[in-house]
């Protein structure tokens, strides 16, 4: 990555860990280099080294649901995917009116 940005290794190295961050000039160039904004950059949206955009890092918790997620996916089970996917659909409309502010 220092390589694809133009810098030294020791800063990308202080910029993942937190001790340092970009200068706005860096986080520019950064940005554009990946090509996300840099609103995204500094939300936290994850970029490989191969620029594909991943959005915000997942939490543990959205990691443990993924992982639990390809579990039962896995299982090939359709009374089971059956039920997850109803279970999904209900979680969503709930995460939609709760965004739109109507009642639950």
């Amino acid at each position: 990555m220092a390589r694809r940005l133009g810098v030294k290794q020791p800063n990308v190295y202080r910029w993942r860990s937190g001790k340092v961050r970009p200068s706005s000039a860096a986080l520019k160039h950064i940005a554009a280099t990946f090509g996300i904004s840099e609103k995204d950059l500094l939300a936290g949206v994850v970029v490989n080294e191969s620029s594909e955009v991943y959005g915000p890092a997942p939490t543990q918790q959205q990691k443990r649901m993924q992982e639990m997620f390809d579990e039962l996916k896995k299982s090939g089970d359709k009374e089971v995917l059956d039920h997850l996917d109803r279970q999904m659909g209900l979680l969503l409309d709930l995460l939609h009116r709760r965004k739109s502010g109507k009642p639950k």
